[in-house]
């Protein structure tokens, strides 16, 4: 499994696989706030047995690390190229939502400058 993963959609779903995807010793960092119940579905292998780390943000907190990362991302100290499916004009917001709900895309950046 991978050692740290971030899960920023907020869907409970996805941040309840995260657990299985991780390697003894690794961490989840839910950014995302989910709406729904948590469940893990195999509690011993993919929780209790890997002595996990769960960070979350919480108060005030929340506005420094969008900041930081907005530096971060800004430096070019990580590329997320990687993780981008599509990229859209802003004027074009309802074709990158379609492609989103077809489930085509699932990372999008509509850029306001084209």
């Amino acid at each position: 499994g991978v050692g740290r993963l971030v899960e920023a959609s907020g869907v409970a779903v996805m941040l309840n696989n995260c657990f299985a995807m991780l390697r003894k010793g690794g961490t989840v960092l839910a950014v995302g706030l989910p709406k729904a119940p948590l469940h893990v579905e195999n509690p011993l292998p993919d929780v209790m047995f890997k002595s996990l780390t769960l960070r979350t943000v919480h108060g005030r907190k929340i506005f420094s690390t969008w900041e930081k990362s907005e530096q971060i991302l800004a430096s070019g100290q990580i590329d997320i190229a990687p993780v981008i499916t599509h990229r859209f004009p802003l004027t074009k917001f309802e074709d990158a939502f379609a492609a989103l709900f077809s489930g085509e895309a699932c990372k999008i950046v509509l850029d306001p400058q084209t």
